[in-house]
């Protein structure tokens, strides 16, 4: 899950596995407990991790294009 305002990742699975985060909420508001941070270079796409932040792990094969194309037409209010 990605928060394109604040470049803000929390992973919900991998390997098709669940992995366990935190969203909490309430009649007016919901917090997300990101558990790292994004960046999109090209066809590579970064995930820093909090707990490890001077180590990114890069991923090859993301559809880059499409999450770049849905984050500009998010800015854009489409």
């Amino acid at each position: 899950m990605l928060d394109t305002d604040d470049e803000l990742a929390l992973c919900l699975m991998k390997d098709g596995e669940q992995w366990p985060y935190a969203i909490g909420e309430t009649e007016t508001k919901f917090a997300i407990q990101w558990t790292g941070r994004y960046r999109i270079e090209g066809m590579f796409f970064a995930y820093i991790a909090n707990n490890a932040p001077t180590h990114a792990k890069i991923i090859e094969g993301y559809p880059t294009t499409l999450i770049l194309k849905t984050v500009e037409r998010l800015r854009a209010g489409l």
